[in-house]
């Protein structure tokens, strides 16, 4: 069991330092590409809410902080 969160800990670690290279708000596309999904599926996530994000004029915008709680709060423990 510890060996097993110990994992999912170094994975998730991993996964966010992938994020160190993005400004602190994403557009939609560096949203996309941060998380390796599709902008329908992106838009989905933030109008059901389970995705952080505002409207800046037509625009979405999203705080990298919002895509990292998104990947910490939906992870699978495998």
């Amino acid at each position: 069991y510890i060996q097993r969160n110990i994992k999912v800990i170094h994975s998730i670690r991993r996964y966010l330092t992938m994020f160190a290279e993005y400004d602190e708000v994403l557009n939609t596309d560096e949203a996309c590409e941060a998380l390796k999904i599709g902008l329908s599926t992106l838009y989905k996530l933030l109008k059901a809410g389970k995705l952080k994000g505002f409207k800046c004029g037509r625009a979405w915008k999203i705080p990298k902080i919002a895509i990292e709680l998104y990947i910490k709060t939906n992870i699978s423990m495998y």
